[in-house]
């Protein structure tokens, strides 16, 4: 019950400075989601905090991993679409017992993601 009562606390407390750091850091407003995030995060990780930094600085800290994290992940989403749009003419049709699939060629996209 500690974890929940200081996680909330400290949301109270804290909740403008994360998010000010995170529109500073990513350039946008809409960083509702990182927020949320950040202390979803801070709660899973709650007992990992050993006292050494004020609460402040290891949710910041937290906020610009999770902010990573989120971009990369778009990144790689974003690199696959453009593979997966590119493809697009190639695709392989197989029939299989007179049902005809279009597959990707995966090792191609695969590489091309990779590369």
């Amino acid at each position: 019950m500690e974890r929940d009562h200081q996680i909330e606390k400290w949301f109270i407390q804290y909740e403008k400075d994360v998010t000010n750091y995170l529109v500073y850091y990513t350039g946008s407003s809409d960083v509702e989601d990182l927020v949320q995030e950040t202390f979803l995060r801070a709660f899973r990780a709650f007992s990992r905090f050993k006292n050494d930094s004020s609460p402040k600085t290891w949710l910041i800290s937290i906020a610009r991993n999770t902010a990573i994290d989120y971009y990369r992940k778009k990144s790689v989403w974003n690199r696959l679409k453009q593979i997966l749009d590119y493809e697009s003419p190639q695709l392989h049709e197989q029939d299989t017992g007179g049902k005809i699939v279009k597959k990707w060629n995966m090792p191609i996209c695969m590489k091309r993601l990779m590369g």
